[in-house]
């Protein structure tokens, strides 16, 4: 018997993308029955923006914000005029949970 690298890749190849779709199929009834009928292909391009338009409309309530610690977060990326508006914001409407 002759290895034939070209044959192995072939199949090699095809048995991933079969194993793939097989999965990607399963994932997309599971979030659909998960996620009240949420489709990340209508609803998002990437996994990512699906995980956060999921988290959006199921779970973030109107109103809350995310927590900024009082000194920024460490590293020093934070503009202080961001940190002002949060503050600005948080004052000027209290029930914004900052």
């Amino acid at each position: 018997m002759v290895f034939k690298l070209q044959d192995e890749l072939l199949k090699y190849c095809e048995s991933d993308v079969r194993i793939l779709t097989q999965t990607l199929i399963l994932f997309i009834k599971m979030s659909e029955a998960t996620f009240n009928g949420w489709s990340e292909r209508i609803n998002a391009c990437t996994l990512a923006s699906y995980v956060m338009f999921v988290m959006k409309h199921e779970y973030i309530k109107d109103g809350d914000v995310g927590h900024v610690p009082e000194n920024g977060y460490g590293g020093g990326n934070n503009s202080m005029l961001a940190l002002k508006y949060i503050q600005w914001l948080e004052n000027k409407n209290p029930s914004l949970k900052l």
